[in-house]
């Protein structure tokens, strides 16, 4: 196995994704119209890498330099596979009920209500990664540690990303806890 670069999943891989959703009408003539929707929201996990940055380049592989003009002094070292890690599935459920009534010809005043994440999901979907190598343990062949050591904050939520998105308020930033939006209009 190439520890500076191995083969396997990406850190963006995912392996499903599923949208399903429903829309219920009630048509009430004069007195306006109710649409209802529900939609469920699954994501299944990212992976991750077990991988630490910045390890000095050991002295069996200085002396197997190629004839680099100026070598690197340092690399990262993969313990394991790429995407080796999973981090935690996210699913959601959304509710939208939109109300509007007649008022004149075409004109149909309109309000909505919009619940993201209602059941307020706070799945780990990232979190802190960061490995070091383990000092006196075993090396392989090139003299790098085989071995590590997770980091103080492994496994915690390293920012409100490290959450699900549950949706986007008006100014297009990302929202991350159960989220309630109204919002009004008219149609013609």
């Amino acid at each position: 196995m190439d520890r500076s670069e191995p083969s396997g999943r990406l850190n963006d891989f995912q392996r499903h994704k599923l949208r399903a959703w429903t829309t219920y009408a009630m048509d009430f003539k004069r007195f306006g119209a109710l649409d209802a929707s529900v939609l469920y929201r699954y994501n299944s996990a990212l992976t991750y890498s077990l991988v630490a940055n910045g390890v000095p380049l050991t002295a069996a592989q200085r002396a197997a330099n190629p004839g680099y003009a100026t070598p690197p002094t340092s690399q990262a070292v993969y313990f394991g596979e790429r995407g080796v890690g999973a981090f935690g599935d996210a699913q959601m459920f959304d509710l939208a009920f939109t109300y509007s009534v007649p008022a004149f010809r075409e004109l149909r005043p309109w309000i909505k209500a919009e619940l993201f994440n209602l059941f307020n999901d706070q799945s780990l979907v990232s979190y802190n990664t960061v490995v070091t190598p383990k000092a006196g343990g075993a090396v392989d062949v090139n003299g790098l540690p085989t071995e590590y050591t997770q980091g103080a904050a492994f496994g915690r939520a390293t920012a409100v990303t490290s959450f699900p998105r549950s949706a986007q308020n008006f100014a297009g930033q990302n929202l991350y806890a159960r989220t309630f939006l109204l919002s009004a209009g008219f149609r013609f």
